[in-house]
């Protein structure tokens, strides 16, 4: 009976982690996680004796990477009670942030994660299948003469395709599933597609490092296999510059976002008009508050930041906050998140490099690069969610005990 409850829980655990992982379909996140939430209560109640086991089990085997991140969350919590203004709203925005997916955390780390490798796997295929048919479909419904010039919408060029391009590499070179690759190769291909048309300059920036990454590792890994993948990288990459080199003709949008180059797109002056102001202001240690910008919007309104890169709202200005990521943790953080998050940082990926080098194990790769892409390397120019640290946690945990024989 357990054993039929766990794989219920396991069932709506996939729908909560298919709705995060999309745009859209808001309602499968909810379904997953009161369903997962009701048939847990069920398991606890009749074996609590398991449920307790696997917790501190895989509680145990990651102790340092969840206690690191834990801290940083606490550090989040302490900068929201020395907050800059009224906490009431900052509150809110950690609840709306880390609940739901705490909760998700919680729950899976009570069940027998061996089982949840394939299935969470396949959940973000999926997932980055749906993203390609959706954000594709909203192109042509408002784009129906195909005007390369007109933006595909750029969340999903700065994050869904960020997020989950890694896995579907490791796919592509680990699956003995041929239909399969040639199936998943093709709708890569949409989505590089749609990824130009976003414009997003940090988004081609971030998948090009991904793919490096991700080639040298694989090398590293399994070297006489390597060289066969390097030869399909090298066309798969003149097929996909061939795409490039005709949309840059007939897009306005891409060669205005090439020849902008580095440029930091008024970056730089959010940046010289806005730190002066929060540094003078904020508590070195605990920053002015957060997760979200309630106060960072609060301090700067009231102290008359310039109004650049804002949406006025009569006396109020809803800042737009770009900065990059490591520099908003700072802000809101203070010097203590910032350490904690860089401390969780250096450990989560040199530990998981650590266990994926042991067993070959392209799945935890996958998640690293993932986690290198979103926070480090497209949060260099831009801020990133937090909850996505709880989620690459989860995967990092779970795709630890794939074993090294095991096919996807």
């Amino acid at each position: 009976m357990s054993i039929f409850v766990e794989k219920i829980i396991m069932f709506f655990l996939s729908f909560f982690l298919f709705g995060l992982l999309i745009n859209g379909l808001t309602f499968l996140k909810y379904i997953g996680l009161v369903g997962a939430i009701l048939f847990f209560l069920i398991y606890s109640f009749i074996d609590f004796k398991s449920v307790k086991k696997n917790f501190f089990s895989n509680f145990y085997q990651n102790k340092y990477e969840i206690i690191l991140l834990l801290l940083f969350l606490i550090s989040i919590v302490f900068s929201i009670i020395f907050s800059y203004s009224n906490n009431v709203p900052s509150f809110k925005e950690f609840r709306i942030e880390f609940l739901n997916i705490g909760m998700f955390f919680v729950i899976t780390l009570t069940l027998d994660l061996k089982k949840l490798v394939n299935i969470f796997f396949y959940v973000i295929l999926l997932a980055f299948l749906f993203n390609v048919l959706k954000f594709g479909i909203d192109y042509l419904s408002i784009n129906k003469s195909l005007n390369f010039s007109i933006r595909l919408n750029r969340n999903f060029g700065t994050k869904y395709f960020v997020i989950l391009y890694p896995f579907v590499l490791v796919f592509l070179v680990e699956t003995k599933r041929k239909i399969l690759r040639v199936m998943l190769l093709f709708v890569l291909l949409v989505g590089f597609l749609e990824l130009f048309l976003t414009g997003a300059r940090g988004g081609w920036i971030t998948i090009g490092i991904e793919t490096l990454l991700f080639i040298l590792v694989f090398m590293l890994f399994d070297t006489p296999k390597a060289k066969n993948i390097l030869s399909k990288f090298l066309i798969g990459s003149l097929v996909i510059g061939v795409f490039g080199i005709y949309l840059f003709k007939n897009s306005s949008l891409i060669q205005s976002s090439i020849h902008k180059g580095l440029s930091p797109n008024g970056r730089d002056v959010i940046v010289k008009t806005r730190f002066p102001i929060i540094y003078k202001n904020m508590n070195i240690f605990f920053g002015i508050g957060g997760p979200g910008n309630y106060q960072y919007n609060k301090l700067l309104n009231d102290k008359d930041a310039p109004k650049v890169c804002c949406l006025e709202r009569g006396k109020y200005c809803k800042y737009y906050a770009d900065e990059p990521f490591l520099l908003q943790i700072f802000y809101k953080e203070g010097l203590i998140g910032l350490f904690l998050f860089l401390m969780f940082s250096v450990v989560f990926l040199y530990k998981g490099y650590k266990k994926a080098l042991e067993k070959k194990n392209m799945l935890l790769i996958s998640v690293l690069l993932s986690f290198i892409g979103y926070y480090l390397v497209h949060g260099f120019v831009e801020g990133r969610e937090l909850k996505y640290l709880i989620l690459f946690i989860i995967l990092y945990i779970i795709f630890s005990n794939k074993k090294e024989d095991e096919f996807i």
